[in-house]
């Protein structure tokens, strides 16, 4: 999966995979669920925020909360996530 983005902020949401996510143009800044796995969003209570840059990658486990937006000057930012599914 590709994303483009302008400065547009996605809401917050986890996946069922692990992923990894690839940034290929501009900046990103990612705010990521740092307590652990929560069932509610709501009772989330720590967060930290990483800024990628072209060519960093950044690993999300399954079941943790995030979400993207544009830095700030830049007007268009790449990544591409690259989804990790469990064999059955």
């Amino acid at each position: 999966m590709i994303r483009q983005s302008n400065k547009r902020k996605t809401l917050s949401f986890y996946l069922v995979d692990d992923v990894f996510v690839l940034q290929l143009e501009g900046e990103k800044t990612w705010t990521i669920q740092a307590d652990g796995e929560a069932e509610v969003l709501g009772s989330i209570t720590s967060w930290k925020t990483v800024t990628m840059k072209e060519g960093d990658l950044l690993y999300v486990p399954k079941g943790i909360y995030h979400y993207a937006q544009t830095a700030d000057g830049f007007d268009v930012s790449t990544h591409i996530t690259i989804g990790l599914q469990e064999s059955s």
